[in-house]
Order: C-alpha cells, then structure tokens, then sequence
C-alpha cells in the first residue's frame, strides 16, 4: 500500500462494487425462491418513508463529498467540518441511508442483507485508505484517527459529577 497512490474516491468503488454483488445476488435470490415475501405495506408509502430518508442522508453527503472534492487534490487531511466529527462520512451517508432507503423502497425483507455487506466491505477495505493516510500524513492523521468515529461519531464520555 504504501507505494499505491489514493485516488480521491479512496476504496469506495471496492465497496461498491462489493456491495453491488450482494444487491444482485440477495434480489435473485428473492425473486427465485420467495417472490412474493415483502415488507407489508404499500409501495407508494414504502416510496415516500424511503424517499425520505434518502433525502435526509444528503447533507451528510453533500458536505463529505464538498470538502473531500475541495481538499483532495491539495493533499490536505481534512479534520474540519463534518470531518470533525466522522471520518467517513460519505461511506456514513451511503451505508446508513442511501442503501437501507433504496432496499425499503423495494419492500425486500431479504434486500437488509445489502447494507450489512456494505459495512462489512467497508470495515475490511478501510484498513487500507487508512494505512495510506498513516503514511502520507503520520502522527496527525494517527491522532485523528483516535479521536474521531470513523464511520459512526464517537460519543465522548462525560462525567455525570461535577468536580
């Protein structure tokens, strides 16, 4: 890895391709051998709760993406922002709404496999955009890494007594 250069999608075409696999194969699956199981109730309630959490994953997105874009080319580590809070975010935006809306507005049972999968490529595929970042930016990025989610905000622990 060390001697790979990062693109600024990072490993997120791996897990996509990873994930698109598993889209396909979990709705053969369904559509073989257990067509009519489905989330019970009507596609277009299942579009618009669906729908709507896809469009509450977008500012996550969107500002991941934005600074990603904006920082990327400059060599920059990016800590700010939403940053600050989550390393990923747009792996954050894509497993938490994106892939589980998409799989709700098909009504599959089965399709909630997709973004187990999704997080499982990620958890695996990380390691390596993280040993790059360890390499090209060292104890920075080592601190970062420690003191920020990196698909999930980490919650700092607080003292419920007042010293």
């Amino acid at each position: 890895m060390k001697s790979e250069k990062m693109t600024i999608w990072g490993c997120g075409l791996k897990v996509l391709r990873d994930t698109a696999i598993a889209t396909i194969v979990s709705y053969l699956f369904q559509f073989i051998f257990v067509p009519d199981v489905r989330i019970s109730i009507s596609q277009s309630l299942a579009f618009i709760i669906g729908g709507l959490w896809f469009i509450s994953g977008f500012p996550i997105w969107l500002l991941g993406a934005k600074e990603i874009k904006e920082n990327f080319e400059k060599g920059q580590l990016i800590t700010s922002g939403i940053f600050k809070y989550i390393q990923h975010p747009v792996y954050f935006a894509w497993g938490l709404f994106y892939i589980p809306s998409l799989v709700f507005m098909t009504r599959s049972w089965i399709g909630f496999v997709i973004p187990v999968v999704f997080y499982l490529s990620f958890i695996y595929r990380i390691s390596f955009e993280e040993e790059y970042l360890a390499n090209k930016f060292g104890e920075k990025y080592i601190n970062y890494k420690n003191n920020t989610g990196r698909i999930f905000p980490k919650l700092k622990k607080r003292s419920c007594y007042k010293s």
